[in-house]
């Protein structure tokens, strides 16, 4: 219990922080997020973070209107390639890929699911899930995240994006 409270309370700072700029809407969900603050950076988010400072999250691009199932973590990768990843989740467990989208900031990588029906699909079934990451030493780095909120958080991200799409606006 002493993690989810440490990320609480850093959510919690984040959401402060991020109500400061009058235009940026961010809502809780649960152990989730909805972010729209990065809207000058082309895209909406709704995530969770980990004990670890992991994200896991859904993004879309205003751009586009185009969303994936993202993954930032510590793990070091080159744009475009790709890792074989496996899920754990209360019912099942599944083996995917993700590939290297780039750095999400200087500490963290970014990997998009290749599969987004089956995650989406899998994640709104299970409150938490597990994944474990190849690295390329035949070793593997665990996560967990917590899906509960998610369902709500994504739901909320998904009207924003109707919104700013049938106003016309792509970026704020």
């Amino acid at each position: 219990m002493k993690i989810y409270f440490s990320i609480h309370s850093f959510l919690s700072a984040l959401l402060m922080l991020i109500s400061l700029n009058s235009n940026a809407q961010s809502l809780a969900f649960g152990d989730w997020v909805f972010d729209d603050s990065t809207t000058s950076k082309g895209y909406i988010a709704a995530y969770t973070m980990n004990g670890s400072y992991s994200l896991l999250g859904k993004v879309c691009y205003l751009s586009n209107n185009m969303c994936h199932w993202s993954l930032a973590l510590d793990v070091s990768c080159i744009k475009n390639s790709s890792s074989p990843v496996l899920l754990n989740l209360s019912s099942e467990g599944i083996h995917t890929e993700v590939y290297c989208d780039g750095t999400h900031n200087q500490q963290l990588y970014t990997y998009l699911f290749k599969d987004h029906d089956l995650m989406g699909s899998a994640f709104s079934k299970a409150q938490m899930v597990g994944i474990a990451f190849a690295l390329t030493n035949e070793q593997f780095k665990v996560l967990r995240f917590s899906l509960y909120g998610s369902t709500e958080a994504i739901n909320a991200m998904y009207s924003q994006l109707q919104k700013y799409s049938q106003e016309g606006n792509r970026t704020v």
